[in-house]
């Protein structure tokens, strides 16, 4: 298996004009490249050519985003209607060469240092994630959130593996 990614830390799909206000209240501006994804990920298809596209939003859904001068987070209607086309635009640009896609719902991020419980904005993010992978043709769904969280309880380790070993967001999921 030949892997390469595109990812950028920090980063998910949501565009815009960059603004987030993190849990502590504190704000931040993302970085430029959190917003070109649709450029390079074109670009790598066009040179990796791959069998598969997987899509992975590690996104805690614990920021709030500034959409047009209001701060918005999950679960909001504005909020959701923008988020959601953000998450087409994505799949439409990793669909585009006619390569299958699989993308993941977002775990439960309970307990953690860094992140606050946050279930329900988890919850409204992954009804965005399987409502547009429903009506996107050539996307399949990974329910990363029940492989983590079965059963509404998250474990810590599968297999000897600790899971979350990074401040608590970040997963580890190896042989």
């Amino acid at each position: 298996v030949e892997v390469t990614s595109e990812a950028v830390i920090a980063c998910g799909v949501a565009r815009g004009n960059g603004r987030v206000k993190l849990p502590d209240g504190s704000t931040a501006t993302e970085a430029a490249e959190c917003h070109d994804w649709n450029g390079r990920w074109g670009a790598e298809m066009d040179s990796f050519r791959p069998d598969l596209n997987l899509l992975v939003v590690g996104w805690a859904g614990n920021t709030q985003r500034d959409l047009d001068g209001t701060w918005r987070a999950p679960c909001d209607p504005v909020f959701d209607r923008w988020y959601e086309g953000e998450v087409r635009d994505a799949l439409a640009v990793l669909t585009s060469r006619g390569t299958p896609v699989a993308m993941t719902t977002a775990p439960y991020y309970r307990g953690t240092k860094t992140v606050p419980d946050n279930d329900a904005k988890i919850d409204c993010l992954n009804t965005i994630y399987r409502r547009v992978i429903a009506e996107t043709p050539g996307v399949s769904l990974i329910d990363l959130a029940t492989y983590v969280c079965p059963d509404g309880q998250c474990r810590t380790e599968q297999d000897g593996i600790t899971l979350r070993p990074s401040r608590g967001t970040h997963l580890v999921l190896r042989q």
